[in-house]
């Protein structure tokens, strides 16, 4: 019975200092994912150990994922390959009543569950790490936080990947010691692939540069053509909406034009030069 009290105490102990250990993050702290994503830890087999596992308290919690053209404030609801959003991860308490905050979120390919590994450029109060018992990237509180607003930014996956998940968890916690007195939340979000203006680039017979990257006023563009002939050169956002369109007359050799972008709203845009069935792409981005 003594041996069992000991050990029921140090583990209580030990479980204490591992959820106190957890304000700088799960992975960072304790190398797991708790997201609540497949794959991630588990608390018995089918069942996820989230955030919710131990700060399950009194304290209403929200959680949401919005994901937004670069530099703006519109979001999507799907993806072009090799595009970079940015992510918002917002962790609410309904009552006003938490001192500090809490997430950690990862984005998975539907297919085969496999991490994008996708994130850059972290907001305040963020940091990237990885998990070595997942072998994945999360992004995730650097410490707990005031606010519960988290950025980060998001480099999606390459061509044909298909729909990629994010799966995210919070906390909105009161700091005192332990944990009983928390709350929790956990959320996804699915993007599809938007394959709109993704062709294979060596399929025109022409390098296309354009600068300046990110443009204001003007974008100039560069076309290193091994033929000559006349393509169409149209300007779409990020959904596939074409915002400008002309014909380009091409001579073998350099090229060069100008766009008038500033009546643009800011934000990921798509040049596309195409000829029949032959197509060249790149991307730039506006800013105001």
């Amino acid at each position: 019975m003594k041996f069992k009290i000991i050990y029921t105490f140090m583990s209580a102990l030990a479980l204490g200092f591992l959820l106190m250990s957890n304000s700088g993050g799960r992975a960072t702290t304790q190398n797991w994912g708790n997201t609540g994503a497949p794959g991630d830890q588990e608390q018995s087999p089918g069942v996820a150990w989230t955030c919710q596992t131990c700060h399950n308290g009194p304290i209403q919690t929200t959680i949401m994922i919005e994901v937004f053209e670069a530099g703006t404030s519109m979001a999507v609801t799907d993806y072009l390959p090799g595009v970079t959003y940015d992510v918002k991860v917002t962790v609410d308490d309904v009552n006003n009543d938490a001192a500090g905050y809490g997430f950690q979120i990862v984005s998975l390919i539907d297919d085969d569950e496999s991490d994008v590994n996708g994130w850059s450029n972290p907001g305040t109060g963020v940091q990237i790490a990885t998990a070595n018992e997942t072998g994945r990237s999360y992004a995730e509180q650097a410490g707990t936080q005031d606010l519960g607003t988290f950025d980060v930014q998001w480099t999606a996956p390459a061509a044909g990947s298909g729909n990629v998940t994010f799966y995210s968890a919070g906390t909105a916690v009161n700091r005192a010691e332990g944990n009983s007195g928390d709350g929790a939340a956990v959320t996804s979000l699915t993007l599809t692939e938007n394959t709109i203006g993704i062709f294979d680039v060596s399929a025109l017979d022409a390098t296309l540069n354009v600068f300046p990257n990110p443009a204001v006023n003007y974008l100039n563009v560069s076309v290193e053509s091994n033929f000559s002939g006349t393509v169409s050169a149209e300007i779409m956002d990020v959904q596939g909406r074409i915002a400008i369109t002309r014909p380009f007359d091409l001579i073998t050799g350099t090229n060069e034009t100008q766009f008038d972008v500033s009546q643009l709203n800011a934000g990921t845009y798509m040049l596309r030069l195409s000829s029949e069935d032959k197509v060249l792409t790149t991307q730039f981005v506006v800013n105001d």
